[in-house]
């Protein structure tokens, strides 16, 4: 089982560490589009919204949300 054993383990750690970011994304997100807060601050924040995690800034609030478990 050696090697495949780490690899399983690794991968799992990897998806784990994917799952949370994208958690903290859809909070922020939420955040941004839905509490008023200090537009220079929001504009900051939106900077980090690059590849897969652009949708959170268009998508229903109604699904993120739902992905944040709110």
């Amino acid at each position: 089982m050696g090697s495949k054993g780490h690899s399983d383990r690794v991968a799992e750690e990897a998806v784990g560490h994917v799952e949370k970011e994208w958690k903290q994304m859809v909070k922020l997100a939420l955040k941004i589009r839905t509490k008023p807060c200090n537009p220079t601050w929001a504009e900051e924040q939106e900077r980090k919204f690059i590849g897969i995690y652009r949708r959170l800034l268009t998508d229903p609030i109604f699904e993120l949300e739902k992905e944040a478990g709110v």
